[in-house]
């Protein structure tokens, strides 16, 4: 009898990293019931395998051959019968990240978990998400950003599932507002993977995202070159709607781009509902008509106020944990500060060289490419002189 393999592909904005972290913290629970959550020690990210994610986009032989043997050295070793896999990633419309999990189909019965979200709440939700991300400095409106071809492509979602049932995988598609609403992400997920066995596993929804308020002020921060700090701003948001009586925004598409998003992905969410028995629900939000492209002035002013009362309470706080640490542990307070510092200034060390190598990469490829094009030009122009 083959084991099973369970591929979670997310896609983003779903909870991934909610699952990824309740699995993450119950390995030995996992365990226990014949579960391997193997190691994602082989990339940055602790709770996720970020690691698998990259072997599968097919770019480096050598590299997916090394995480297949690493991922099957640990499930041999681990006595189970099934293994997870968990990197939102993998739901990239590449058909190089499916045809990676091939290799697995001797030994597996490979399934695949995957929530989705409408096409227009998901591009909100990742709109809202690439605003947050300073390294991204996004700063198109959202009407410019959900009609780029790559962010389409992954609007997709039906050719996606395709490219995996086609390994051939047995392939689960869920509605995520729905199975959160009807029964929690945590228990949806465990009822997906036929894992009632397993538990109960800790419900913690990770990365709300904020105020759409939020994210339209650091577009504007983005276009006008002011920096700033991205995780000051975020916390003051986040206190900020705690208050009483708040009314967060969530909606940024306005009714006419909302309409014509759906009406492009018409026929393909209809091929998902035949061939995967998925349907998303018809409820539209109440909202302006034209997209939302600047945070309303008096949010901006809020923000601001909240902002200053986060520093006058840490100053407070800080003249507090001084007057009760002696020496000794105030120049071990002051250590750890700086060891949390290092550590910080490494990994943004680390974020930016795997960046250089990134775009080292997109320039070899357009070098080759223009090679190529002055190859077939030379070649026209000796045709046409013969």
């Amino acid at each position: 009898m083959k084991k099973r393999l369970i591929a979670h592909i997310g896609t983003h904005k779903t909870g991934s990293t909610s699952i990824q972290k309740a699995l993450y913290e119950s390995r030995a629970q996992l365990r226990a019931a014949g579960v391997l959550f193997p190691s994602t020690d082989r990339g940055p990210r602790p709770s996720k395998h970020h690691s698998v994610n990259t072997a599968a986009k097919g770019r480096d032989a050598a590299l997916a051959d090394a995480e297949y043997k690493a991922l099957m050295d640990e499930f041999n070793a681990s006595g189970c019968s099934t293994m997870i896999v968990s990197a939102e990633g993998l739901s990239a419309p590449n058909p190089a990240v499916p045809e990676f999990f091939k290799r697995f189909a001797d030994d597996f019965d490979i399934e695949v978990i995957c929530y989705l979200r409408r096409q227009d709440l998901f591009v909100e939700s990742l709109y809202n998400q690439m605003l947050r991300d300073p390294e991204a400095g996004e700063q198109r409106t959202i009407s410019q950003f959900w009609r780029d071809e790559r962010i389409s492509a992954r609007l997709n979602y039906h050719q996606t599932l395709i490219n995996w049932r086609n390994i051939p995988a047995k392939v689960r598609a869920l509605d995520f507002a729905r199975e959160v609403k009807q029964h929690g992400l945590l228990n949806s997920f465990l009822q997906a993977a036929q894992l009632q066995g397993v538990g109960v596993l800790p419900e913690k929804m990770a990365n709300k995202s904020p105020d759409m308020n939020l994210v339209l002020l650091l577009r504007d921060l983005h276009v006008a070159g002011i920096g700033h700090n991205h995780k000051r701003l975020i916390r003051a948001a986040k206190a900020l709607e705690e208050e009483a009586g708040y009314k967060l925004v969530k909606h940024t598409l306005g009714s006419v781009d909302r309409a014509l998003l759906l009406q492009q992905f018409q026929g393909i969410n209809a091929d998902l509902r035949n061939d995967f028995g998925i349907e998303f629900a018809a409820d539209m939000p109440a909202e302006p008509e034209t997209a939302l492209e600047r945070p309303q002035p008096g949010y901006v002013l809020k923000l601001l106020a909240a902002m200053a009362a986060r520093r006058d309470k840490r100053d407070d706080d800080d003249t507090d944990a001084e007057a009760v640490l002696d020496p000794a542990q105030q120049a071990a307070a002051e250590a750890e500060k700086q060891r949390m510092k290092e550590i910080r200034l490494q990994r943004r060390a680390d974020k930016t060289e795997r960046r250089t190598e990134k775009n080292g990469q997109r320039s070899e490829k357009a070098e080759r490419k223009a090679a190529r094009l002055n190859g077939h030009g030379k070649a026209a122009d000796t045709a046409q002189a013969g």
